[in-house]
């Protein structure tokens, strides 16, 4: 009986707790233009590559490499391959 109650006083405590915790926001910071430019390319192509954006925007392989890596964090594209010349991205 006391097990039974319990269980009862447990289950209504874990619901409790879960229904009152607040909903995660999520901000998603705005775009700048090379990343709008970056993101236009792909309404063209299915994939592209960093030699492609470096060619769009007249930067660095670095710099392209950094516009893309903050898109793929924004979850505005994603990466496909690891590392080298096989690595493209798609849009999500």
């Amino acid at each position: 009986m006391y097990f039974v109650l319990g269980l009862f006083i447990g289950a209504v405590m874990v619901y409790s707790y879960y229904s009152t915790q607040p909903e995660k926001i999520v901000y998603k910071t705005p775009l700048n233009p090379s990343q709008k430019k970056v993101l236009a390319l792909f309404d063209t192509n299915t994939q592209v590559s960093s030699a492609q954006v470096k060619k769009l925007l007249k930067v660095s392989d670095a710099t392209a490499t950094r516009h893309l890596d903050d898109l793929e964090k924004a979850g505005e594209i994603s990466q496909i391959g690891k590392t080298g010349r096989y690595v493209y991205y798609q849009k999500i």
